[in-house]
């Protein structure tokens, strides 16, 4: 037997302060340890020898 998330047919979930805080926090830890990843290692590899020899300013 599993509950009715439905009540009188309107869609309903409980998510109290508690709960989103606690998403907000996973989400912030995420973006704080992805953009300091980004911050140390470059995007585009510089030490690349063809993408210096193809580039020629244009």
């Amino acid at each position: 037997v599993v509950p009715s998330l439905q009540d009188f047919g309107h869609y309903h979930v409980d998510m109290g302060l508690h709960e989103l805080l606690i998403t907000l926090g996973f989400v912030g830890i995420f973006f704080l340890s992805y953009f300091t990843f980004l911050g140390k290692v470059p995007i585009l590899p510089i030490s690349d020898k063809h993408l210096c020899r193809s580039w020629h300013g244009h």
